[in-house]
């Protein structure tokens, strides 16, 4: 009776088992804060400047809203298409900072972005130049600051995760934070270049309540100090320091300790935690990859460094030292081109002063021939008389 009881029993504690498990190996993503609410889209708006716009609206039972888009650029040359999806519908977000959705790049290209919210006073705000998003990567669970340049952010090809933005980095256009407690409007900006397209999906729209501190704790702007080309030697060691400056999102310097380190192990390239990039003659022309992050952030800065050999240099190091044809350069060490004009000078100055010493001498050998005629007329006018 009791195996019997034991052998029903078995499977169910196996799929307990199995469904913790599952359970602990899902993955934590940084986006947390005391609330959320989720924004549910009803109809869409568009405008649309030189490209094609199609998208739609998808709800399944138990899951949330998402949005395909796919947009395909018809502008020329040197110029740019843009897409305005938006939703008109008032709502009340008191105590929000922030909103994020998840969004999945279909495409092996970049995808230029902005996001617009519109309050009841009808001021915009988006993110301006300077500005940062949030990009969280749902399989590497690696986060980046995502920059705006030029009215929009980049993000990366391929990309499938979280892009989270606080409202305190959603600015009009002359720089002014605005009210956002209510909203009339919302909606997602897409910008193309010549002949590309764009697919895309975005879901989980959230509005989030006291979030940003807790990003603020996470991410940071990271600034590498150091150059980004290193000679290889011919023998011994080469010494290149990197340093690196730690801002909070806001551009407030910090006095945070970082760590660097080498993307990937490379032979004859050695990194300390403290940036000092130590290279030797059996490092291989390579371009290396310098990471700098904190010990708590989920970001990092990284720099991208050309590694070239001494007796060849870089292609600018190269023109420099090769003399031009049509120049009148003599290919000698300095210091004997120093040597040389010395000698010359030395030269020069002794002849100066033996046409001088010559001059002197032919001058006082006609004073001296001038004054003995003198003297030989004066002696014999004296023995005339005495005769």
């Amino acid at each position: 009776m009791k195996l019997s009881m034991f052998k029903k029993g078995l499977p169910c504690v196996m799929l307990f088992v199995i469904l913790c498990s599952l359970g602990f190996t899902q993955k934590a993503y940084a986006i947390t804060g005391k609330g959320e609410t989720k924004l549910e889209p009803s109809s869409f708006k568009k405008w649309v400047k030189d490209a094609e716009l199609d998208y739609s609206i998808n709800k399944v039972k138990g899951e949330d809203y998402n949005i395909d888009v796919n947009v395909d650029s018809q502008c020329g040359e040197g110029e740019y298409s843009s897409v305005f999806l938006y939703e008109n519908k008032n709502r009340t977000i008191t105590n929000c900072d922030a909103i994020s959705f998840k969004l999945k790049n279909d495409k092996d290209e970049a995808l230029q972005l902005n996001v617009t919210l519109t309050n009841n006073k009808k001021q915009s705000a988006s993110l301006i130049d300077g500005e940062y998003a949030i990009a969280e990567d749902l399989d590497e669970q690696q986060g980046q600051l995502l920059l705006a340049e030029y009215g929009r952010f980049e993000v990366p090809a391929n990309f499938d995760g979280t892009i989270y933005i606080p409202f305190s980095h959603l600015k009009t256009e002359n720089g002014d934070n605005v009210n956002l407690s209510r909203i009339v409007s919302w909606g997602v900006t897409t910008v193309l270049e010549m002949d590309q397209k764009a697919e895309y999906n975005i879901s989980d729209i959230t509005l989030w309540k006291d979030s940003e501190i807790k990003q603020n704790e996470r991410y940071f702007q990271i600034e590498i100090d150091g150059s980004n080309q290193v000679q290889i030697p011919s023998a011994g060691e080469g010494i290149t320091k990197y340093t690196a400056v730690v801002k909070d999102l806001d551009g407030n310097e910090l006095d945070t300790p970082v760590v660097f380190s080498l993307a990937e192990e490379v032979e004859g390239a050695t990194l300390s935690e403290d940036g000092q990039l130590v290279v030797t003659p059996k490092l291989a022309e390579s371009t290396l990859t310098i990471e700098v992050s904190t010990a708590t952030s989920k970001n990092m800065a990284t720099l991208a460094v050309e590694t070239y050999v001494s007796w060849r240099g870089s292609y600018e190091v190269g023109l420099a030292q090769i003399p031009d044809e049509d120049a009148d350069e003599s290919i000698i060490p300095t210091y004997m081109t120093v040597l040389n004009s010395h000698i010359v000078m030395v030269r020069v100055t002794c002849i100066v002063i033996l046409a001088i010493l010559i001059i002197i001498m032919v001058h006082w050998h006609d004073i001296s021939k001038e004054k003995y005629k003198i003297l030989e007329q004066k002696i014999c006018k004296d023995r005339k008389e005495e005769d």
